[in-house]
């Protein structure tokens, strides 16, 4: 795994815009800017579990995080996807409109 991707892993499950203070968000921009495409299935199974249970997207850094993780060759990785709440659901949810899923599992 790639240190700007393991980093931001390390920092567990993104925060929200009300919750994380200015150094935190700073990192995670840094973090953001450093991610190139395409991810590897590991990189993108890791992310996706650090995701956001809400819908807040952290000014847009949880969508940047979203179209990385959707680079890696065997996306989507379903067991990554699980459970299927906040973020993992937008994803599940983008699968099913690409025709790589079912209709997601109901929580």
């Amino acid at each position: 795994m790639r240190p700007a991707i393991a980093e931001f892993v390390s920092l567990g499950t993104m925060p929200s815009e009300d919750d994380a203070p200015l150094a935190q968000l700073e990192v995670y921009e840094r973090l953001v800017r450093a991610f190139e495409p395409p991810a590897s299935d590991e990189e993108a199974a890791a992310m996706a579990q650090v995701l956001p249970d809400g819908d807040d997207s952290l000014f847009g850094m949880v969508w940047s995080a979203v179209h990385f993780i959707e680079t890696a060759p065997s996306w989507p990785i379903v067991s990554s996807l699980r459970p299927v709440t906040g973020w993992r659901r937008v994803m599940w949810e983008r699968g099913e409109s690409a025709g790589r899923l079912p209709a997601p599992p109901m929580s």
